[in-house]
């Protein structure tokens, strides 16, 4: 689900009754909040091998590792200190398979940090119902280019 700001126009209008005199009305005057550059949110960080890249402001799909990505992600909230949302985390591929494990989780991106003037979020959290083996509350961290589960 994608954050819609909606614009919303206000009309007044003044009605003078009883006396035949003509009726006024003021323009319809449109307010909206300041809407922030996708340029200046924090993106959604990885790394492999110690090498830094961007997945972009609310990406839809995410390589966590190897044989470990997130698909179809959704983004409900994302500014300048948090974004929540959900996706299909996957891993596995071991037998041949693409992915031998597929579960749906809610996940929360915090602790906004800086990498070259950019900000990204050093803390992703997933939550979900994770097969035998994998725990259900997951969290990664971004340390100096590098992505370190918790």
């Amino acid at each position: 689900m994608r954050i819609f700001n909606v614009i919303v126009a206000g009309a007044a209008s003044a009605a003078v009754l009883g006396s035949g005199m003509a009726c006024a009305s003021a323009p319809a005057q449109a307010s909206s909040a300041p809407v922030t550059p996708a340029s200046s949110l924090p993106v959604l960080i990885g790394s492999m091998g110690g090498s830094w890249y961007s997945n972009g402001v609310r990406p839809q799909h995410m390589v966590l590792g190897a044989l470990w990505t997130m698909h179809n992600m959704t983004w409900a909230h994302w500014n300048h200190s948090s974004a929540y949302g959900h996706g299909t985390e996957e891993a596995g591929g071991y037998n041949g398979k693409r992915f031998d494990y597929r579960w749906q989780v809610r996940i929360t991106l915090s602790d906004v940090k800086t990498h070259h003037g950019r900000p990204y979020y050093a803390h992703m959290k997933m939550v979900g119902h994770a097969p035998r083996g994998v725990p259900d509350v997951q969290q990664l961290v971004v340390r100096g280019g590098v992505m370190y589960y918790r």
